[in-house]
């Protein structure tokens, strides 16, 4: 009599098995952590039980080979991963991608946002930016969007600084950034001391060698920063601000940018006004003069007609030429009026301000940027 066997399930069952079970899981959807593991478990298995090779598991809990050991790996594999993935990952690069309700919602509304700015619905942005916000409070972009916006289009620096703020106390390879934006927000404000403590943080965290186009426009606005600084106090002596200001401001025209011509301004006004309460008044009249015309001749020099007139407009406003358009109080970002330029041209050099600055300026305002 022959012996029976047990009877067995053809391969093409397992492997069609499997192949159902991965159809399964697409179809009816994976929002469940462990449906996901028991389905694709089950479909590894039966894939590999058709293949040659054998896996085996050995432990002190359970030992299996073949498709059940697939299974096995399959089902912990997650857990797997964290027990070997190494700890130093790539900043902002999470070790477990998991897709979420959450997330894919997150990344739906940020490009929603920017489709509302592109359309100047800056109110309907910012509502959209701040329910993203709810979604993914770590995620330092959404906090960038919401403080460019207040910054930018609305105007509201105090927000748009508590927005680079929240930003900058995340940590990471953002923080230089965030301490700029929210220097330039103070700065704003007319808060000095506080624009002054956040520029050196931004100057701090981010390097030259890494960030060469940010670090120069850092430097111009520390040098700012501290010569607004310096003129707010009641002597204009050559104190720590100012000798920051110019060391900024050289530092800045060391690495030759591409407009140069408002650092000059800067230097021009510092020494100038230094010129009016210090010991070496002949010394500082002439460093101001010699900076203010390559300040002339960098601004007659823009190809650019839009630009030409816009650059001429501010710089008749920030030396008083035109009683019209003085103004106490500066934008953000803009250089600070100084009459003092023309005190000591009068003072250091027998040219004539009305023929050699003052026409050359002349010219129709203009809206383009810098």
């Amino acid at each position: 009599m022959k012996n029976q066997s047990a009877p067995t399930v053809p391969l093409w069952a397992l492997a069609a098995a499997g192949l159902g079970g991965i159809v399964a899981l697409f179809y009816f959807g994976y929002d469940q952590d462990l449906l996901i593991r028991v389905t694709l478990g089950l479909a590894a298995a039966g894939l590999a039980s058709c293949l040659p090779g054998l896996l085996s598991i050995r432990s002190k809990t359970m030992s299996a080979g073949g498709a059940v050991a697939v299974f096995v790996v399959v089902l912990f594999a997650d857990d797997i991963a964290r027990t070997f993935t190494p700890a130093s990952k790539v900043p902002g690069v999470s070790s477990n991608v998991r897709l979420s309700r959450d997330q894919m919602q997150y990344q739906s509304e940020i490009a929603s946002a920017q489709f509302e700015i592109s359309n100047k619905n800056f109110d309907g942005a910012l509502e959209i930016l701040n329910h993203a916000k709810r979604l993914n409070p770590k995620d330092p972009l959404v906090l960038h969007m919401i403080g460019m916006l207040n910054f930018n289009n609305l105007n509201r620096y105090t927000v748009a600084a508590e927005a680079f703020e929240q930003g900058y106390n995340l940590g990471g390879a953002d923080k230089g950034r965030f301490a700029w934006n929210i220097a330039l927000s103070r700065d704003a404000v007319g808060e000095a001391h506080e624009a002054i403590k956040w520029i050196e943080a931004a100057h701090k965290e981010l390097s030259r060698d890494d960030y060469p186009t940010i670090w120069n426009d850092i430097v111009y606005d520390r040098g700012l920063i501290h010569m607004i600084a310096w003129l707010r106090q009641k002597e204009q002596r050559r104190a720590e601000d100012f000798e920051l200001a110019a060391q900024s401001f050289n530092m800045f025209l060391d690495h030759k940018p591409k407009h140069p011509h408002w650092a000059d301004f800067n230097l021009a006004c510092l020494h100038a006004t230094a010129a009016e309460s210090g010991s070496v008044q002949q010394l500082a009249r002439t460093k101001a003069i010699d900076y203010f015309h390559k300040f002339l001749r960098e601004i007659q020099g823009i190809v650019d007609p839009d630009k030409l007139d816009y650059n001429r407009a501010i710089a008749r406003r920030v030396l008083a030429l035109n009683a019209s358009q003085k103004t106490e109080k500066r934008g953000p970002l803009e250089p600070v009026e100084c009459p003092a330029i023309k005190d000591a041209w009068d003072a250091a050099t027998p040219r004539s301000w009305e023929e050699d600055v003052q026409k050359p300026l002349a010219g129709e305002t203009a809206t383009a940027k810098l």
